[in-house]
């Protein structure tokens, strides 16, 4: 066999105790991307599109969709996008709340 066809064994690796690094292995520093990902994530977004509208509302987009179409619903239409505010969809979720009482008027021992 030539020299240049046989195999060089791999070095074996030993595992490192925690905290350590090896001289192949840079700490991990946040880069760019994740910076931004991050900043993303910080702003709430001003509408919602119908799918998390309706995760939101615990509801399925079907039914989302059949709301919003007969007016039931608050949305805004964007070209041919359909979108939803969140704070229109608290207020109107607010403005259905039905039953219950205030519990100031509980008796106090039960």
């Amino acid at each position: 066999m030539k020299d240049s066809m046989k195999l060089n064994p791999q070095p074996s690796k030993r595992l490192l105790s925690e905290g350590e690094t090896s001289s192949r292995q840079m700490p991990h520093t946040p880069d760019r991307r994740e910076a931004i990902v991050a900043k993303q994530l910080t702003i709430p977004p001003l509408l919602i599109d119908v799918h998390d509208a309706a995760r939101a509302l615990s509801i399925c987009e079907r039914t989302l969709a059949t709301m919003t179409k007969a007016g039931e619903i608050p949305h805004v239409r964007v070209r041919k996008r359909v979108l939803y505010d969140p704070r229109a969809l608290s207020t109107w979720i607010d403005g259905r709340v039905q039953g219950g009482e205030c519990a100031a008027t509980l008796p106090e021992e039960i």
